[in-house]
């Protein structure tokens, strides 16, 4: 029997807006790089506001491509990009309430001097080449962007998961952690539903789907940070490696075809886990 489907209006109609009221004035997290796991929760924090907060660069990329045809995925993509604003603003009011904190423990800073991976290239490339290569790639993209955004949905989900277990001497991060969690589930409840269906339908659009995984690096806009930050964020959320990444990335791995390319996808978290010490 086939899943129900997304009730897409009822997403758009109660988006989530902003979480300062889960925030307050910011004296409960005051303290917070004092408290156990507090600097690494922290380092998390930031990551995931940058990661969060850059949805532009993105929808500048994919919206050339056919997927901006697609009215039920634009109406996504819309409500999306609001909520991941509200989100990534929640991770700005807990950094503003900690930075003295920030300063003397957790590391956060951008390493400006670390390039990013140049095998990314092409997930790192602007939007006439991906124009261009839409025109050969046809409708069967859209699938390929669906699972793409699927994935990053899992990993980003798995961060909140682990801020939690670090927060937990903060109550009031680990609240807030499971909050934004829940927003980014409704959204990846959507992804892995209009992926089945049109991956089931095209052997093409499993193959670019898995190519897409192939080039791309988890959650979007890895790509473009230092390698240094994606081995910070591997090795936070994932210390298990590519058994705990594959843990987290089941239910896109069990999508038609996706297997053997979610599998590589969790192969490279393991790498990058690798790249520095804990």
């Amino acid at each position: 029997m086939s899943p129900e489907p997304f009730d897409l209006a009822e997403y758009t109609r109660t988006a989530h807006g902003s979480h300062r009221d889960a925030i307050g004035d910011g004296t409960a997290f005051a303290g917070l790089a004092a408290e156990p796991g507090g600097a690494d929760a922290l380092t998390l924090v930031a990551l995931l506001r940058d990661l969060e907060g850059g949805t532009m660069p993105y929808l500048r990329r994919v919206l050339v491509t056919p997927t901006h045809k697609d009215a039920r995925v634009t109406a996504f993509l819309v409500t999306w990009s609001f909520e991941k604003f509200w989100v990534a603003d929640a991770l700005t009011q807990v950094l503003r309430a900690t930075r003295a904190d920030v300063s003397n423990g957790a590391d956060v800073s951008d390493d400006t001097a670390d390039r990013p991976d140049p095998r990314l290239r092409r997930a790192r490339s602007g939007p006439v080449p991906r124009a261009l290569r839409a025109l050969v790639a046809g409708p069967d993209l859209v699938a390929a962007h669906l699972v793409s955004l699927a994935v990053s949905d899992a990993a980003t989900r798995a961060a909140y998961r682990r801020l939690t277990g670090e927060a937990s001497g903060s109550p009031a991060l680990a609240a807030l952690a499971t909050r934004l969690e829940a927003v980014d589930a409704r959204q990846g409840e959507f992804l892995r539903t209009e992926a089945a269906a049109r991956l089931a339908a095209s052997p093409r659009a499993q193959r670019l789907a898995a190519r897409e995984l192939d080039r791309e690096a988890y959650p979007l806009g890895m790509a473009d940070r230092p390698a240094a930050d994606r081995a910070r964020f591997a090795r936070l959320v994932f210390p298990g490696g590519a058994a705990e990444a594959s843990e987290a990335l089941a239910d896109i791995a069990a999508l038609p075809g996706l297997a053997d390319a979610v599998a590589r996808t969790a192969s490279r978290t393991a790498e990058a886990s690798a790249a520095v010490s804990p």
